[in-house]
C-alpha cells in the first residue's frame, strides 16, 4: 500500500511466500504458477460475486458497521485503501443474517475449477490477524509471527514504502496460495512503539470477549472474525493518536495539524458525508432515507430523535477539545430549520439538457456534473458499439439514480465505469469484467464495486430488469434472498 503516512503508519501490499521443498526448482515454479493463476481468478470471481445486487443490502449494512469507528477525515484522506479493506472484510468476515460469510456461500457453489475449489475452502478459515515482523530481508521477503494464533511464515514479493523495521506490527490477512503465502489486500504496519499500544488494547478486548463467551468456549479464530472491523479502527486510531516514543507509550500524541485545520477538515468531510447520508436508507429509520422521513410529522420526529443522538456524540467531542460537527447543518439540509442549504439549492438549481439517444428525447439534469457523466456514457458506449437501445437504457438508469440520490460527482470515470458495469450485469454480459473495466478507466475495483452496489441498492435492480433491459429473466418470479437459492442461481450463472 503506497506511502508511509503522516501518522507513522506504513502501508503494505504484496503477495507470495515460498516454502522450499524437495522438488526441482523448475517443477515447483510451474506448479506454483498454476496456483497463482488460480488465486488471481478466484479473487476476481469473489469480487464479482460480492458485488451482485443479491447482497447489496448486506453490503450496505456491512459498510456502515465497518466505517462507524473510523475517524471521518482518515476515511476522506485514505478512501480507496479503506474501502478496499472494507470490501475484503465483507467477503471474508462479515456474517450475514443466515449465519454465513459471503465466502462460505461462494464455497458451496459446485463445478468450480479444482485449484480454485481447493483455494476457496482454505481461504474460508483465513482471518485478519496481528503480526510481528521478525525479520526483513530486502528483495527477498518478510518473516512474520502471528501474535494471536502463534504461527510463523515468510511472505515474499511484498511491497512496503518506507523502512519497515524488525518488531513492527502488521494487521493483515495472509492467505495460502499453493506453496506460497500472500497478503489478501493492502494492509497497515505500525512502528514497534505504536504497535505496543495496539496490542495492549487488543489484549484487554480479548479478556472482555472471553468473559462474555466463557473461557471454555473461546476461539481465537472466531474472535478475529468477530472483532476484525474493531481492530482495524483501533489500528488507525493508534496511528493517529500515539507517539512513536516508547517513553510516551499510551499517551495521546500532539497533533501535527493545528486544531483549526483539523476542525476545517472535519467540517469539509462531514458536510459531504451528511449530504449523501440524507439520501441513503438508514436502518434506524426502517431503511428509509432521512429526506423521505421528513415528509411526514411522524417521520420528522423520528429523524429528530436520531439527530439528537448524533448531536450528543458531537457535544462529547467538543467537551474533549476534539474536532466536532454542527448537526444543525443537517437539520437545515432536511428543512427542519429555516434558511438551510436545501432551500438555497432549490433556488439555485441548474438545468442542463443532454440528448440520451439517437432520437430526439431529452432529459433535464439537476447538476452539470451528472449531465457530464451521461454524456460520457453515451460517447463511450457508442465507441464500444452498444446499440442505441442499450445506450438509452444506461442513461435512463443513471438519470433515475441521480433523481433519487443526487450524487456528488468527484470522479466522472468511476461513475462511467459503474453505469457500464451495471448494465452488463443486468444483461448477464460476462465479457465485461470488473477488474478489467476498473483498469481501463484507471479506478480501483473496490471503488467500482461500491458505486455499482449503490446503483443496485438505490434502484432495487434485478437481473434483466425490465426498466433498463429488453431481455427476459431466466429466474423471473424467484426469491433469491435465501442463501441456498442464491447458490443454485450462481451455479447456473458461473
Amino acid at each position: 500500500m503506497g506511502r508511509k503516512d503522516d501518522q507513522g503508519c506504513h502501508r503494505c501490499t504484496g503477495r507470495g511466500a515460498s516454502k522450499k521443498g524437495s522438488r526441482p526448482a523448475k517443477v515447483l515454479y510451474l506448479d506454483q504458477y498454476r496456483w497463482r493463476k488460480a488465486g488471481q481468478a478466484l479473487r476476481q470471481k469473489l469480487g464479482e460475486f460480492a458485488a451482485d445486487p443479491l447482497f447489496s443490502r448486506e453490503a450496505a449494512r456491512a459498510q456502515e458497521i465497518y466505517l462507524a469507528g473510523i475517524n471521518p477525515y482518515l476515511v476522506n484522506e485514505n478512501e480507496e485503501m479503506i474501502m478496499e479493506r472494507c470490501f475484503e472484510w465483507f467477503i471474508f468476515d462479515y456474517v450475514m443474517k443466515g449465519g454465513e460469510t459471503l465466502i462460505d456461500i461462494y464455497s458451496a457453489i459446485t463445478g468450480q475449477p479444482e485449484l480454485e475449489e481447493r483455494l476457496v475452502r482454505e481461504w474460508c478459515s483465513s482471518r485478519m490477524s496481528i503480526f510481528e515482523v521478525c525479520g526483513v530481508y530486502p528483495h527477498k521477503g518478510i518473516r512474520l509471527k502471528d501474535l494471536i494464533l502463534g504461527s510463523k511464515f515468510t511472505v515474499i514479493n511484498y511491497n512496503v514504502s518506507g523502512e519497515l523495521e524488525k518488531g513492527a506490527i502488521v494487521y493483515m490477512r495472509v492467505i495460502r496460495v499453493g506453496e506460497e503465502y500472500e497478503f489478501s489486500t493492502g494492509g497497515l504496519a505500525l512502528p514497534p512503539a505504536y504497535g505496543k499500544a495496539l496490542i495492549k488494547k487488543v489484549n484487554a478486548d480479548i479478556r472482555r470477549y472471553t468473559s462474555r463467551k466463557g473461557r471454555g468456549s473461546f476461539s481465537p479464530e472466531l474472535y478475529l472474525r468477530d472483532r476484525a472491523y474493531k481492530i482495524n479502527a483501533w489500528m488507525l486510531d493508534v496511528a493517529l493518536n500515539y507517539h512513536s516514543s516508547p517513553d510516551r507509550e499510551g499517551v495521546a500524541a500532539e497533533s501535527n495539524i493545528s486544531s483549526l485545520i483539523a476542525q476545517r477538515i472535519t467540517d469539509l468531510f462531514l458536510d459531504d458525508y451528511y449530504e449523501k447520508w440524507i439520501n441513503q436508507p438508514v436502518q434506524a429509520l426502517g431503511d428509509k432515507t432521512p429526506k423521505e422521513m421528513c415528509k411526514t410529522v411522524h417521520g420528522r420526529t423520528k429523524v429528530e430523535q436520531l439527530l439528537k443522538e448524533l448531536e450528543t456524540v458531537e457535544k462529547t467531542r467538543l467537551k474533549k477539545g476534539q474536532p466536532h460537527y454542527d448537526i444543525n447543518k443537517v437539520r437545515a439540509r432536511l428543512g427542519l430549520i429555516p434558511g438551510g442549504p436545501v432551500n438555497r439549492a432549490a433556488r439555485e438549481r441548474i438545468h442542463t439538457v443532454a440528448r440520451i439517444s439517437e432520437g430526439e428525447e431529452n432529459i433535464h439534469w439537476a447538476d452539470r456534473a451528472q449531465a457530464g457523466v451521461a454524456m460520457l456514457v453515451r460517447e463511450e458506449m457508442k465507441l464500444k458499439n452498444y446499440t442505441p437501445e442499450q445506450i438509452s437504457s444506461a442513461i435512463r438508469l443513471w438519470f433515475d439514480y441521480c433523481g433519487k440520490e443526487n450524487p456528488t460527482i468527484r470522479k466522472e470515470k468511476i461513475w462511467l465505469a459503474a453505469v457500464i458495469y451495471t448494465l452488463a450485469r443486468l444483461e448477464f454480459n460476462n465479457s465485461v469484467q470488473q477488474q478489467k473495466l476498473a483498469a481501463e478507466y484507471g479506478v480501483s475495483p473496490s471503488s467500482l464495486s461500491e458505486k455499482y452496489r449503490s446503483l443496485c441498492r438505490s434502484l432495487d435492480l434485478v437481473v434483466f430488469d425490465r426498466r433498463y433491459t429488453s431481455g427476459s429473466s431466466p429466474i423471473e418470479g424467484l426469491e433469491l434472498s435465501d442463501p441456498l437459492l442464491a447458490r443454485i442461481f450462481y451455479r447456473l450463472k458461473l
